[in-house]
């Protein structure tokens, strides 16, 4: 008897706990804007920032199409460039170096880094993209909390 009432309240409790609406994203409310990526490959670095817009609108970030309504704007300038290796069966290999930079709507850097994909990584576009979604995460995280903690101004 006992063990069937476990079960059937750990069944209730999981039920419920699916019913529920999902858990509010901690990722901060503000408008970012990307601006295309410089570099020598142009259609590479086209396909890497639209990579990079969809990790960040996929982690919660609020990605907008030019920098006019952005509170945030994210530059990435360097290396993209696709290579043929012979020991890897004639694969290309995706190679990205850059140095990413991210402003508030006040020219405030918030967030800078010298990011490159991992050497041996599955995908070095992922790795690249991972790694600058994550810092610009954070960085947003951050400046929602300090707008936040301002006093609003007063009229």
């Amino acid at each position: 008897m006992r063990k069937s009432l476990r079960a059937a309240l750990l069944l209730f409790f999981a039920l419920f706990a699916a019913a529920l609406p999902p858990a509010r994203s901690q990722t901060p409310h503000l408008n970012l804007y990307v601006q295309p990526i410089q570099a020598a490959d142009a259609e590479l670095a086209r396909s890497v920032r639209e990579k990079l817009i969809v990790e960040l609108q996929r982690r919660g970030v609020a990605v907008v199409e030019s920098g006019e309504g952005a509170d945030a704007v994210l530059s990435v300038s360097g290396l993209v460039e696709s290579t043929f290796a012979t020991s890897l069966g004639h694969r290309p290999i995706l190679r990205i170096r850059a140095g990413t930079r991210l402003v508030n709507r006040n020219g405030v850097a918030l967030w800078g880094s010298d990011v490159s994909s991992a050497r041996f990584a599955v995908s070095r576009a992922d790795s690249f993209v991972g790694k600058t979604a994550d810092g610009v995460v954070g960085a947003l995280a951050q400046e929602s909390k300090r707008r936040a903690s301002e006093p609003a101004p007063q009229k």
